[in-house]
């Protein structure tokens, strides 16, 4: 016996007959009507298969042509990317020497607002050495007058006044030095 269930010797065994070759007899007439429906049905499959052929190529097409849309828009997308990312540093750039600009341009700003507040230090340093001529002419004339509490009032006024713009000039000259700071960096 063989591997097929075979129990006649290869020799004794009817020699295998091709479809064609087949010939309808009682026995194997059935059999030659199934064999005939299985090449039917074959051939009915192979037809359906062709018909779809068409369809899937149609379908592969779509897909070749949405793959190459994707791809052309992500390429754009990566240059528009890029061309963002070059602006981006041509803009940082700028935005660094308008600062630069602006920082070199405060410099000569609190230098002349300095100078000003020495300017008023200046004037009320000359108003009190004034009122002080006047508080020691008045008080040496007339030590009890009205006109002399009126321009003693004044004098503390003024060293109110030299205070301030004492003050005035310390902060000038502090943000002026920062400035200078600023522009050796």
């Amino acid at each position: 016996m063989d591997r097929a269930g075979n129990t006649l010797p290869i020799r004794e065994r009817p020699p295998l007959k091709s479809p064609e070759n087949r010939g309808d007899t009682v026995k194997d007439g059935t059999i030659s009507d199934l064999r005939k429906q299985i090449l039917e049905l074959k051939k009915r499959l192979k037809q359906q298969e062709i018909e779809k052929l068409p369809l899937c190529m149609r379908r592969s097409n779509e897909v070749q042509h949405l793959y190459k849309a994707a791809s052309r828009s992500t390429d754009q997308l990566q240059r528009s990317r890029k061309t963002v990312l070059e602006n981006v540093k041509v803009l940082s750039f700028i935005h660094k020497k308008v600062k630069d600009r602006e920082r070199r341009s405060k410099y000569p700003e609190l230098k002349a607002a300095m100078l000003e507040r020495k300017l008023d230090l200046a004037n009320v340093l000359r108003d009190s050495d004034q009122l002080h001529k006047c508080y020691d002419h008045e008080h040496a004339s007339n030590g009890q007058s009205q006109r002399l509490l009126k321009i003693a009032s004044e004098r503390k006024d003024g060293y109110d006044e030299i205070e301030k713009a004492n003050t005035a000039v310390f902060e000038a000259e502090e943000k002026m030095e920062a400035a200078e700071q600023n522009l050796l960096q």
